[in-house]
This record gives structure tokens, sequence and C-alpha cells, in this order.
């Protein structure tokens, strides 16, 4: 185990999150981005005291520490002074205002498996940015469907 400047053990706790409840049965995601960060956990020296998993939207309307398991993560992180590892950081947040609202609240690290997104404030903005343009997307795509859908006669729920 490395150690930090203080002497102190490095520790970490790791975060996933899939959107939807058939993607977490499945096994779409959920167990590769744990797998990535014990891997990284190993590889840079940490001691991964846990990874917590969420299936909910990253474009969810409520605030990050709302999510049972991030919130979880986030007490624990402050309690053992660790960082909280994700595999990108889309699996936070999709909405880039609350993202950035949240770190300047929270005041802890969060370490990106994409090298950039850890080291450079830009590529952090760049990342989140991308994720809500993902977000945006797919919503425009769901009304187009559901407006085709309806334009057809078929009655919405």
């Amino acid at each position: 185990m490395t150690e930090n400047r203080r002497g102190r053990p490095r520790y970490a706790i790791g975060y996933t999150r899939v959107s939807t409840r058939r993607q977490a049965e499945e096994g779409n995601g959920l167990e590769a981005q744990a797998e990535s960060l014990r891997n990284y956990a190993r590889e840079h020296g940490y001691t991964l005291k846990g990874i917590r998993e969420d299936t909910t939207s990253g474009n969810d309307r409520r605030a990050l520490m709302d999510r049972e398991d991030f919130r979880d993560a986030v007490k624990e992180a402050k309690r053992l002074k660790a960082v909280i590892i994700v595999t990108r950081l889309d699996r936070l947040s999709r909405n880039s205002e609350k993202f950035w609202q949240f770190l300047r609240q929270e005041k802890l690290r969060i370490v990106s498996l994409v090298p950039d997104e850890t080291e450079d404030v830009a590529a952090q903005r760049r990342a989140v940015t991308r994720g809500q343009q993902v977000r945006e997307r797919i919503a425009r795509g769901t009304v187009e469907v559901l407006a085709r859908r309806k334009q057809k006669g078929v009655v919405l729920g």
C-alpha cells in the first residue's frame, strides 16, 4: 500500500452507476466498472475500502446526494480522507451545473480512470458537458419518437 505525503494510507471508495434497473440486472456495466476500479486502485497504491453502486439516471433531477449509495460513498470518503474513484465523470452526473455545484460544496477529490478527467479541470468540464449533451440528445429523441407515435394514433400512457 502506498502512503500519502503525511505517511497515511491512501484510501479510495469506488462508485459505479448504470441508468436503468434492466442494465443492472443484465450486468451491463456495474461489474465491468467495479473490476476497472479494483484494478486501478491496485495499480495506483490505493486501499479500496468498498464500491458503492447506484442504478439511476445521470439525468435524474435529484441532487447527487439524494442517491443513497453515492451519499454513503461521500460520507465514507470524508471519514477516511479518501478519494472517490469512478470509471468516468459521467458516472457521477450528466448535469454539469449539478456536478460543479457538488464539487464546490463537498470539497472531495474525485479520481476518474480517464487520466485527463482527473488532472485537467478543462477536461473535467468537457467530460461532464459531453455527458450533458448525451442526456439532451436522448431527451430530444424520446420526444420525437413519442410525437411520431402520437401522430400514428398510438395512445400514450
